[in-house]
């Protein structure tokens, strides 16, 4: 099984995810993909990448977005539509889900390339949201915990300038998200040299 649910979510570990959920609204599940499918996904998204187009998004006069975004691609989107999957969705959030394929994503962030605080949007299409990390580098000079790539929680409050997330969700490989997007504040902070990030983000509705 891809997210092997056998072994990367046994009952208690299950348990601690519902419980980082209950508290921040996300949770991370280390070694959440399995080392063949990662590899098989890194592939799929390295071909589908080639089509990825440059997207920025202004708000108020300032930089909201930055990356290199394009679909997920059959092969991906399959993956993700995975019973397994979908069953973890279940046993966290008590309800059923599927997949909202066009309102998710394959991105890959570079030096410079951020995704600003947001919620996602719409509600209704992206209630719980997959983050799955297939490629991450971090060759910054000053490679330390506050510089690595990140993904910073916050509330359900609009977070105000400077203010300190709740949860730092440190960018690895393999590692899976799993959150309640649309309604908790979150952000990938700016991107430094020698570092990049190819992710997969799942919008999942409520059936």
């Amino acid at each position: 099984m891809a997210f092997a649910k056998h072994e990367g979510y046994a009952m208690f570990e299950q348990d601690c995810l519902a419980d980082q959920i209950h508290h921040f609204g996300f949770c991370e599940a280390r070694a959440g993909i399995e080392p063949a499918a990662l590899l098989m996904l890194r592939h799929a998204a390295q071909a589908q990448l080639r089509s990825a187009q440059p997207a920025q998004q202004l708000e108020s006069g300032k930089l909201q977005y930055q990356a290199f975004i394009t679909e997920l691609g059959p092969t991906i989107e399959r993956h993700f539509e995975r019973p397994e999957l979908l069953e973890l969705l279940a046993s966290l959030f008590g309800a059923s889900f599927a997949l909202t394929s066009d309102r998710s994503c394959l991105t890959r962030y570079k030096a410079g390339d951020h995704l600003g605080a947001h919620r996602d949007e719409p509600a209704d299409e992206c209630d719980v949201t997959i983050i799955a990390y297939l490629k991450v580098v971090d060759g910054s000079p000053c490679e330390t915990d506050a510089l690595s790539p990140r993904l910073n929680i916050y509330t359900r409050e609009r977070p105000r300038p400077e203010e300190e997330p709740r949860l730092v969700i440190p960018s690895a490989e393999g590692t899976l998200v799993i959150g309640i997007g649309s309604q908790i504040w979150h952000e990938r902070p700016d991107l430094t040299d020698g570092q990049e990030v190819v992710a997969v983000t799942g919008c999942y509705h409520r059936l």
